[in-house]
């Protein structure tokens, strides 16, 4: 992986400045950002776990090495993910999870099912598929935004909430300011604030219910209108505190609901009137603590989850009971003595959820040896093991939610994803992850490709199951790997940089050298044969080669080094292609090059620089690529970049820390300059990493204003975006919408009918909302589904009340956020069955019914009941959302009168199905959720 002596000597620096100088700086920086941030960065693209040190694009392949072990699509803060195996529903929308000034980070903080597939969800967020959302709002099991919209003061900040009777809503952790709200709850039905409950303290960070009480706990010193000491019971229909006082002596957390029990678990040593470390069993009538001591070694439990007499407890402690448990534990609530459950577990666990003898966990740790559980994990509730389901995240998971057969994570802005340890490959136009998994053994550093082939360099023994030391080749179409094998047994090929001109390979790291020193190679790239080309350079302790590229009848080398076969050069050489002799190009450098690259008789040399041929220079020199000698003015100040990547006259480069420009133009870690004028150029990503001095870019890839970036940082402008983000051009163009009105008969209530539109754009649509209008062209509109992503069709259910003169209308956004509509061109009826019934002579469709499945959602069978006026060709099947047939349900002729199908959906993954009836002439749709 690159090692940039810049990046050591600049990070040395940066430690030891005044924090507060230093942030203060950066936020300068960012306030000033808005004017410039025309480049859009695309929230779809998928994240990783780790370090990326290389990217290259490679056709529509974005191939991708490094440190990571995971890579995971970027599918937002509160994701549904399938219970039973770990897969993210789809079609889902994207909550919002970015940050505000580089501050205050958007994103959801707590989910609640709604019994029907779907979640209420709440957080800091503002929108949900690009869509206006303010903190609160409820997704759909059909993975769609409802028309739900509560107005609620901008202080409310939900960090949890709870369905109650299936009309209010729950909400609590807000920041408790001046006559702020500690508690509060919000009809489903209008979203109206029907009551709150203020307090003294700080916040509400727990509630459970048992059906007639809510119980919540926090940091607080009252609440419901009564002094309470961080724990309370409170009437859900009112917000007033009732007479259950049992007080905790610091915060309370967590909260379970026994049959004898109330369960608390928080950061207190005091609770119900008794010694209580972390956890305590509380009586529900009284308030008082149990005799029930699980005498945790450590106050500080996040979470709870009660599955029958056992109580998982999840936090950061090392003890229950004097047994070590790291951070997760299961307690017997008969007797308070710990289990033997004991998943390994490393660092801190923020949320439990249970659920068919499943323990789903979320917080900020490793689970096992798993590369892929990382913050996230499913664990059988009795052995402790990881379960088959396992599912990673790019961030710590703030919380859990089980419903209908899903799990709700809250939290990371991003979830599910696949294992790619050290390697992978992304579609670079879609954003899918390819099945490409080499596996390697350590990380690669470089790619290559001589057309057919995709060459892979790296530090790895072993790839794709099979010993290849530092250098491998891939069929590019199959992805397979080949028998070329020209490092075979050589295991000290270490290669960082490869170039290839013609039919040869010219690679660095080719033997085991001592520090401060490699050998370079030329290999046949059709036999893997060694050529008799050999050159050697050397340096001092911070020796490496940051760069190789051929140009005419010369390989070019730069890095920092003082020899190159033994003769003197000073951190740039050149030497002959097929002999390997060291030419007398020579710009004489004082300092060292960390990246360059030829352009229009140049070659352009950036890094540690401070002279070239006795003319002193800053960062930036350009040098004739004949003779080294300083020509033309270098380019501005933008730091001294690691990497490189050249597309047209357009320079992108990319560094480490320290490398941000002032007003107009701020930018951090990134840059773009125009090489015909030398002028830096409006281009803005904002490369940064949360709390740590130490990051930067250590790969770009380009195509047509497109880039993609790779290295240590967790955030591009105010986007998460963890080690990979593609930052498409600017976009002042909205999308271009058409609808496809209804085509048959009137549409009938109760019935369901899916509506189509096409929506295109210069980059890509992100999601879209459709409207229906009942009076006119001119609305007023209802929304009938929001935050619709990767599809142009929606199934709905028409709803009343009946009109003549309805329309639907689909607006669409893109990726930058520029939005664009269009209706119907022609009204179409909604009428009700009954009436069309008693109308004169009627038209077939009047007399074809499809009933909706029964029961839906479903699990396993389902019944689908249709009914015939005569004779008719009938053919009854079930669709998936890409319009694929799963399942025939009927076919044939069939006489007049009611029938029924039967559906077996138990080998049919979760999610939104349209059963089709085609009677005749006549198409009637029905919509079917299968839930696990």
């Amino acid at each position: 992986m690159p090692n940039s002596r810049a990046f050591r000597i600049f990070a040395d620096w940066l430690v030891a400045l005044p924090a507060v100088v230093a942030v203060g700086v950066l936020l300068l920086t960012l306030a000033l950002a808005p004017a410039t941030q025309a480049q859009v960065i695309d929230p779809t693209f998928p994240v990783t776990n780790g370090l990326n040190g290389h990217v290259f694009l490679l056709g529509d392949t974005l191939y991708v090495g490094g440190d990571l072990t995971w890579v995971g699509t970027a599918n937002g803060s509160c994701v549904a993910l399938d219970a039973s195996d770990g897969h993210p529903v789809a079609p889902w929308p994207r909550v919002q999870s970015d940050f505000v000034d580089n501050v205050w980070l958007r994103r959801a903080r707590a989910a609640t099912p709604d019994g029907s597939g779907g979640c209420f969800v709440a957080g800091s967020f503002d929108s949900v598929s690009g869509v206006r959302r303010f903190h609160l709002a409820h997704i759909r099991g059909d993975g769609t935004l409802d028309a739900w919209n509560p107005t609620v003061p901008t202080s409310w900040s939900p960090k949890c909430l709870l369905l109650h009777s299936d009309s209010l809503l729950l909400v609590g952790g807000y920041q408790n300011g001046t006559g702020q709200p500690l508690l509060g709850a919000v009809s489903t039905r209008s979203g109206a604030v029907l009551w709150t409950a203020t307090g003294s303290g700080t916040m509400v960070s727990a509630l459970a219910t048992d059906g007639t009480t809510l119980y919540a706990g926090g940091l607080f010193t009252a609440l419901g209108g009564q002094a309470r000491s961080n724990i309370a019971a409170v009437d859900p229909l009112t917000g007033l505190a009732t007479a259950w006082n049992p007080g905790a002596d610091n915060q309370v957390t967590s909260l379970a609901i026994g049959d004898s029990a109330v369960y608390a678990g928080g950061t207190f040593t005091h609770a119900g009137g008794a010694t209580r470390t972390g956890v305590v069993a509380l009586d529900p009538a009284s308030g008082a603590a149990t005799p029930w001591n699980a005498s945790l070694g450590s106050a500080y439990v996040n979470a709870l989850a009660l599955a029958g007499t056992t109580l998982y407890v999840g936090g950061s402690f090392g003890t229950i009971g004097g047994q070590s448990r790291g951070s997760l534990g299961a307690i017997d609530t008969r007797t308070g003595q710990a289990l033997t459950w004991n998943p390994a577990i490393a660092s801190q666990v923020i949320a439990l959820v249970t659920e068919g003898g499943v323990v789903y966990v979320g917080g900020s740790f490793w689970a096992g040896a798993n590369p892929v559980a990382r913050s996230l994990a499913a664990i059988d509730g009795i052995s402790g093991v990881l379960a088959p389901w396992t599912s990673g995240t790019d961030d710590p998971v703030q919380g859990l939610a089980l419903g209908s057969g899903r799990l709700f994570v809250v939290g990371a802005g991003a979830c599910g994803g696949l294992t790619r340890v050290h390697a992978a490959s992304i579609e670079a136009s879609s954003g899918r992850i390819t099945d490409w998994d080499p596996h390697p053994d350590a990380a690669i550093a470089t790619f290559a490709s001589d057309g057919s082939r995709l060459l892979v360099g790296g530090y790895f023994a072993h790839i794709a199951g099979q010993p290849r030391n530092g250098l491998a080749a891939f069929d590019r179409n199959t992805g397979q790997l080949l028998p070329w094998d020209p490092a075979a047994g050589r295991p000290g090929v270490k290669v960082q940089h490869m170039v290839i001109r013609g039919r040869t390979l010219y690679l660095d790291g080719w033997t085991g050298s001592p520090y401060g020193a490699t050998a370079l190679a030329a290999l046949d790239l059709d036999t893997g044969a060694v050529l008799p080309w050999s050159v050697n350079a050397s340096g001092d302790r911070y020796f490496q080669i940051s760069s190789l590229f051929a140009l005419g009848s010369r390989v070019y080398i730069l890095g920092d080094f003082f020899t190159v076969n033994g003769v003197s050069r000073r951190s740039a050489a050149a030497v002959d292609v097929i002999t390997g002799t060291l030419s007398s190009w020579n710009p004489q450098l004082t300092g060292w090059t960390s990246a360059g690259f030829p352009n229009g008789g140049k070659i352009y040399l950036a890094g540690n620089i401070t002279a070239a041929a006795g003319q002193q220079v800053f960062t930036w020199v350009a040098v004739d690529t004949v003779t080294g000698a300083v020509t033309g003015a270098p380019l501005p100040n933008v730091g001294a970049p690691n990497v490189v990547a050249v597309d047209g006259s357009t320079l992108y480069t990319g560094g480490s820390t320290g490398t941000s420009d002032p007003a107009p133009y701020p930018r951090t870690e990134a840059h773009a300059v125009d090489l015909t004028t030398g002028a830096k150029l409006p281009w803005y990503v904002g490369i940064f990493r949360q709390a740590d001095p130490l990051f930067g870019t250590s790969s770009i890839a380009e195509r047509s204003g497109e880039v993609w970036l790779t290295g240590d940082f967790d955030k591009a402008r105010d986007a998460i975006r963890h080690g990979l983000a593609h930052v498409l051009p600017a976009d002042g163009t909205a999308p271009v919408v058409t609808v496809d009105a209804p085509s048959d008969a009137p549409l009938l209530l109760g019935s369901t009918y899916t509506s189509s539109w096409v929506a295109t754009d210069e980059q890509r649509v992100l999601s879209a909302n459709l409207y229906l209008s009942r009076t006119g062209s001119l609305g007023p509109w209802e929304l009938l589904a929001g935050g619709i992503e990767g599809t142009s069709a929606y199934a709905w259910t028409v709803g009343g009340p009946a009109s003549t003169d309805c329309f639907l209308r689909v607006e669409a956004r893109d990726l930058a956020g520029n939005q664009a509509s269009a209706t119907t061109a022609a009204p179409f009826v909604i009428a009700d069955t009954t009436a069309l019934l008693a109308v004169g002579p009627l038209a077939p469709t009047a007399h074809v019914a499809l009933a909706p499945p029964a029961p839906t959602p479903t699990r396993g069978r389902a019944t689908i009941e249709y009914e015939l006026p005569a004779r008719t060709l009938v053919r009854l099947a079930l669709f998936d959302l890409q319009g694929r047939e799963v399942a025939m349900l009927d076919q044939g002729e069939r006489d007049p009168g009611r029938r029924v199908a039967v559906l077996d959906a138990a080998g049919l993954r979760p999610g939104l199905y349209l059963v089709r009836l085609q009677a005749g002439q006549v198409n009637l749709h029905q919509r079917l959720i299968i839930i696990r």
